[in-house]
């Protein structure tokens, strides 16, 4: 790092590009899942957008855990794009001036690491616990509840099968990017 300056500036630079790609990945899920804005009636605004992007990085964060250090870089890497993105759309929006950002911001972070330990938690003690907390977070996406249970059970089951493929996902792949989510 202090010995080649600009090796460091290149390696680093790579990691906050591949941190964009795969956060890329994770934001671009909304638009794909089209199942689910047709069969729950997902509302597309930036709270439904917000709450799945979340849902998404948490899995692949899941897997990065087990991959010790690199993995943990990897995770920060996307965080802080999360982050950059939820700023830049706040700012879009219009309106916005520095303060309201920020105390948006404030709020969002709560729910993010709500979000993350609900997730958690349901992927620990099993699918009742994770559809609750799915559950918990259709009221904040206006699901409609008249087939809240059918998509429940559709979301769990895919999420399953996403965690399933991440797991069989090799390292190198997840840490460069090079993988995909199953549509």
């Amino acid at each position: 790092r202090f010995l080649n300056p600009v090796r460091y500036m290149k390696w680093r630079m790579s990691k906050i590009d591949t941190g964009r790609g795969v956060y890329e990945m994770c934001s671009t899920q909304c638009e794909k899942q089209l199942w689910l804005s047709q069969d729950a009636k997902l509302e597309s605004n930036f709270q439904a957008w917000f709450s799945l992007v979340v849902l998404h990085m948490w899995m692949h964060g899941v897997r990065l855990r087990a991959e010790g250090q690199p993995g943990k870089d990897m995770n920060q890497e996307i965080v802080d794009h999360l982050w950059l993105d939820v700023e830049i759309q706040l700012s879009k929006a219009g309106g916005c001036v520095r303060f309201k950002i920020d105390s948006t911001v404030q709020g969002l972070l709560s729910e993010y690491y709500g979000q993350i330990l609900a997730y958690d938690e349901g992927l620990a003690r099993g699918d009742g616990v994770f559809s609750a907390a799915i559950w918990r977070y259709s009221a904040i996406i206006n699901i409609n509840r008249s087939s809240l249970f059918t998509i429940q059970f559709l979301l769990v089951s895919n999420f399953r099968q996403q965690l399933t493929m991440l797991d069989h996902t090799p390292t190198s792949d997840l840490l460069s990017g090079k993988f995909s989510f199953q549509r």
